[in-house]
């Protein structure tokens, strides 16, 4: 599908998405599916007046829906760039809203605290190790029984954040996973299967034994899957969270808007200050498989996030 088309397909979900009552203003919103649980959480509690529907239609096409109209504000897994900044202008806010962790997430039964360092990342994801049960996996997990099944990779058929944050991680340590498969929205893997969206992922995990891939922690832990101990900074293994633990795969989630004045400016700015304040309590991360998995703004950040939101607004009004 080319890029217009993607973009064209989503303006049709939105629309199909936002097409209840009509007579409270409706701020509509689009982006990354690592968002995704937080936003929708928000957008269900959130006061008013009016309302907000959140669609996750991905990371990379969130600027280009919020430049053409489409959605009144986008959520990104990563922050504008400097060239995005110079071609959006100064009509737009760049807010972070959040912190949320990415998983590498696997379907074996039984198994827990499976620990996968990035040269073993590399070799699953390029497919040059086979099986779960492949002796360069059990010299990281001395002494655990891994299942004799076929390893799957399960990927984005779309760019996504979390693909983008795995990729770079991977790729900072092996020169063989940069030169093959490269870093960003969507690497050339060129192996496994692809699925569209965050919940096809999941669901073609669920579905087969053996299959690995990346997914927002929370969908990981609350679909059964087993969720791997990464390598930090100083070399430890580290497990899943959102809360500054030493995890390398936490990302900032942002929101970014340029709609104009009006009734429906003043509701983004609404509900973008609700969840700087009483939407962090939201933001939690607790241990259970359906708990959130998500971690809230620190004070400077939430302070220099409600700095730039008052700029926007009063300069909106």
């Amino acid at each position: 599908m080319s890029a217009r088309a993607a973009l064209v397909s989503m303006t049709m979900v939105i629309a199909l998405g936002c097409g209840r009552d009509h007579r409270a203003p409706i701020a509509r919103g689009a982006g990354g599916s690592l968002a995704s649980p937080l936003v929708s959480r928000w957008a269900e509690s959130f006061p008013g007046p009016g309302r907000v529907d959140y669609q996750p239609t991905g990371s990379e096409g969130a600027l280009t829906l919020v430049e053409l109209g489409t959605v009144d504000f986008g959520v990104r897994d990563t922050p504008l760039t400097d060239a995005e900044r110079a071609r959006a202008g100064a009509s737009f806010v760049e807010l972070p809203l959040a912190h949320g962790a990415v998983a590498v997430a696997a379907n074996l039964p039984g198994v827990s605290d499976l620990k996968l360092d990035r040269e073993l990342l590399a070799g699953l994801f390029l497919g040059e190790i086979p099986r779960w049960s492949d002796p360069r996996i059990a010299r990281t997990n001395p002494g655990k029984v891994l299942p004799d099944v076929p390893v799957l990779v399960v990927h984005r058929a779309d760019g996504s954040g979390t693909m983008r944050k795995f990729s770079e991680y991977v790729a900072a340590a092996s020169p063989r996973f940069r030169e093959i498969a490269g870093a960003g929205d969507a690497p050339n893997l060129g192996t496994g299967v692809r699925a569209r969206g965050t919940g096809g992922v999941a669901m073609s995990l669920k579905s087969t034994l053996g299959a690995v891939g990346v997914l927002e922690l929370g969908l990981a832990r609350s679909s059964g899957l087993s969720v791997a101990s990464l390598e930090g900074a100083d070399g430890a293994y580290v497990a899943p969270s959102p809360e500054g633990n030493g995890y390398p795969l936490v990302s900032t989630i942002y929101a970014i808007s340029n709609v104009g004045s009006g009734p429906r400016a003043t509701l983004v700015a609404s509900f973008f200050s609700w969840a700087l304040g009483e939407g962090q309590s939201a933001a939690t991360f607790g241990p259970g498989p359906h708990d959130p998995a998500f971690g809230p703004l620190t004070p400077s950040e939430r302070d220099a996030a409600r700095k730039a939101l008052e700029a926007w607004s009063g300069a909106r009004s």
